[in-house]
């Protein structure tokens, strides 16, 4: 996977989850976009086809393109002589370990959003698949990709806030604090 300035195309990104009402969607769109190497063009965006469907509408991915599940997705993908180049994962943290390695086993560089996995088992799993096949395996923390991170960063690199000994970022999410053991 080239992240070079001069690549000849955009690199052809696949989406698993980021359908409607996920928290997550506009975020990673956006960070995918930020160096303009990237173009989304194929997603299983939800565990339900109709909504899966209906979020690659709003995408502007083509309806060929709006799969039912990741692993339909993945078998697609790879016939495809035009088929995505790295599959982005941002489903629920539960289903990561099956996504990456549905997806690293057909052939496919992975993007996937923390955590890697739920258990340490399932990450040496990945980490063995990714040393076998020679793919890509990314992990993001996605917050790198916010405006005033990327200053803090480089205030940093610059040495404008001069020697830091302690770093304290707080990042509230009121829609979090819902006591889920009342919700059902």
């Amino acid at each position: 996977m080239s992240t070079q300035h001069d690549t000849p195309r955009r690199l052809r990104l696949g989406m698993v989850g980021g359908g409607q009402g996920s928290v997550y969607r506009r975020v990673h769109r956006i960070a995918a976009r930020l160096d303009d190497h990237f173009e989304l063009v194929a997603g299983a965006f939800a565990s339900d086809p109709d909504r899966s469907r209906a979020a690659a509408a709003e995408l502007h991915v083509a309806a060929d393109r709006a799969y039912p599940d990741y692993q339909t997705m993945a078998e697609a993908e790879r016939k495809r002589s035009d088929g995505i180049d790295v599959v982005a994962i941002v489903t629920p943290n539960h289903v990561h370990f099956d996504v990456a390695r549905t997806f690293l086993e057909a052939g496919f560089h992975v993007i996937c959003d923390k955590p890697m996995t739920i258990t340490l088992d399932e990450a040496q799993t990945l980490a063995e698949l990714v040393e076998r096949t020679g793919l890509f395996f990314g992990l993001t923390h996605n917050y790198s990709g916010y405006s005033l991170v990327r200053q803090a960063r480089e205030m940093i690199a610059n040495g404008e806030l001069g020697e830091l000994r302690v770093v304290q970022v707080e990042y509230p999410q009121d829609w979090l604090s819902t006591r889920l053991e009342r919700a059902g």
